[in-house]
């Protein structure tokens, strides 16, 4: 049996832009963090967890991240609200 493929989708960049720093090592603010979240049938939810968790890493999180969303083929409409 194949799996199911994955879908995923970067929703956010904190304070950085990949492709800029790429350019310019003078704009890399350094090292970050990615933060995977993996999704099912979450169109409930999804919507509101995503903003709590950007609203605190805004707020609280002092280095550079990137939030994923990956959608593990989700049956609602989820995928489109990644």
């Amino acid at each position: 049996m194949t799996p199911a493929p994955v879908a995923t989708r970067s929703v956010t960049d904190g304070t950085r832009r990949r492709d800029a720093a790429l350019r310019d090592d003078a704009t890399d603010p350094g090292p970050g963090v990615d933060i995977v979240v993996p999704v099912h049938d979450a169109e409930r939810t999804l919507v509101a967890s995503i903003d709590r968790l950007r609203t605190y890493l805004e707020r609280e999180f002092p280095i550079p991240w990137t939030v994923t969303i990956v959608d593990n083929a989700s049956t609602d409409a989820t995928w489109l609200l990644a």
